[in-house]
């Protein structure tokens, strides 16, 4: 581990902790800028995890292909608290249906971190790489029975047979001739019960999924009311506050958590620290979500 990665480096990187000791839980613009604060941690540790192993192991330059599969997905994470973060600092408008858009993705990665670092084996990464590659395998397939009915290939072709062709290649697939057969990854609804969370997929992956696909339910919440006679557009934006920020926190923060007791040594400095910093933030965000959700049910 390197000698400058210390608890002080982490509280450098982060920030001293979010105080919400005196936090005015009746006030609704209070508990907004505590779940944003907190929601900002959140992807500043997220961050630190995904670049955590060259700080442990400076000497290296690449990982293996399962735990970039972690690395991936907490640096895909990052990226979209990042858009989300650029949301909520926009001072004209609200975005509050597209955060919602944009919190599905993130929590299905969370699960997917929490996953492969508690209980996935060694066939569940196979699957998951192998999987996710149908859609290129169909439009190889297609684009070679274009080009064979022609006689010849188009530049266009030739471009995205060479997208294409590359990842396959950075997928560890030499030849077409192995994705004959592609397995099928287990579904989330699985995926959560091997992890004794079968409860919540409504949660995470249901209800949702609306504000992805645009569901009948998704209409009526945020974007058609309810008139006498009919409905009618709805075109005001809804309103964020700490039920969008503060569950996904927890649902990242408990994956994140997965993925550094999983990679990195138990018994190091920078290991407790970071893991108690990652316990106090859970804290918070429990005690914010607690405080909102009482100040929306007394009202």
């Amino acid at each position: 581990m390197s000698e400058e990665f210390t608890k002080i480096t982490i509280d450098e990187l982060i920030g001293p902790p979010i105080d919400i000791s005196k936090l005015d839980v009746s006030s609704k613009s209070a508990l907004s800028k505590a779940a944003f604060d907190l929601y900002r941690e959140t992807a500043m540790v997220a961050v630190l995890a995904s670049h955590l192993y060259e700080s442990y192991q400076p000497e290296r330059s690449a990982l293996p292909r399962d735990q970039a599969i972690g690395i991936g997905l907490i640096v895909r994470i990052s990226k979209f608290m990042s858009s989300v973060l650029a949301l909520l600092c926009d001072k004209e408008r609200e975005h509050g249906e597209v955060i919602m858009s944009l919190n599905r993705c993130i929590i299905e990665s969370a699960i997917n971190l929490k996953f492969f670092c508690e209980e996935a084996l060694e066939l569940d990464f196979e699957e998951f790489v192998k999987s996710s590659l149908k859609p290129e395998k169909e439009a190889y397939d297609s684009i070679q029975k274009n080009i064979s009915k022609r006689g010849s290939t188009l530049p266009i072709e030739k471009r995205m047979l060479n997208s294409i062709n590359l990842t396959f290649r950075t997928s560890g697939i030499k030849e077409v001739s192995e994705l004959t057969s592609i397995p099928k990854r287990k579904n989330y609804k699985d995926i959560l019960t091997i992890m004794g969370m079968e409860s919540f997929y409504p949660f995470f992956q249901g209800i949702p999924s609306h504000a992805i696909h645009g569901t009948w339910v998704d209409l009526i919440l945020h974007h058609l009311e309810k008139t006498d006679d009919g409905f009618r557009p709805k075109p005001e934006p809804t309103v964020t506050d700490a039920r969008l920020l503060c569950p996904i926190n927890l649902i990242i923060l408990t994956a994140i958590q997965s993925y550094i007791k999983k990679y990195f040594i138990h018994d190091s400095e920078v290991f407790v620290a970071l893991v108690d910093r990652i316990s106090g933030l859970l804290e918070l965000n429990n005690k914010v979500d607690t405080a909102h959700e009482e100040s929306i049910s007394n009202k």
